[in-house]
């Protein structure tokens, strides 16, 4: 049975179509060098507006970190997940918070690192995963990630551990 040519023709049209439908859905992410699917936020307000939310500071972590927070991303899918960079009130010591109502924090949302090293401990009674990463510049960070109500919490500080699990401890103070 022969195809006619009429529908082969249909069938390249739509795939080219759909092809440069996927590449125009891919620039504003390469422009601003975010994965797909990761929104950038230029304001609480915005961020708020977008995911129907109130974003507020940990109480743990109001006396030392700056809000608003100096970059807002979230995902919607797999999971709607947050991440906020913080800066510190002194120092050049940078903070991220990732929240997610998922089992999980998707990737996409984190700086990729390789992990050379991760260890289970327990932050105030809870479990906890604490890896050690080197990021694509050569710095090395540290994740620290809980299940909390709701989902999965984590930070990623470069600095020392028991100052990450000092943070860790006041963000789980100030859950709200």
């Amino acid at each position: 049975m022969r195809v006619p040519r009429a529908v082969l023709q249909i069938v390249g049209v739509v795939s080219l179509a759909g092809l440069a439908l996927r590449g125009v859905d891919a620039v504003p992410g390469a422009v601003l060098g975010l994965p797909r699917g990761v929104i950038q936020c230029a304001s609480v307000g915005e961020a708020e507006a977008r995911l129907g939310a109130k974003l507020t500071l940990p109480r743990g972590l109001a006396e030392a970190f700056v809000w608003p927070p100096r970059e807002i991303r979230y995902a919607l899918r797999p999971v709607p997940a947050l991440a906020l960079r913080l800066e510190a009130r002194e120092g050049a010591v940078s903070l991220t918070i990732y929240r997610s109502r998922g089992a999980a924090i998707p990737e996409r949302l984190r700086p990729p690192g390789r992990a050379f090293h991760s260890l289970e401990v327990r932050v105030k009674g809870r479990a906890a995963l604490l890896t050690t990463l080197t990021l694509a510049d050569g710095r090395v960070w540290q994740d620290l990630e809980w299940t909390e109500a709701g989902g999965r919490a984590g930070l990623r500080f470069q600095g020392p551990t028991v100052e990450l699990i000092r943070l860790a401890e006041a963000a789980m103070e100030g859950e709200p």
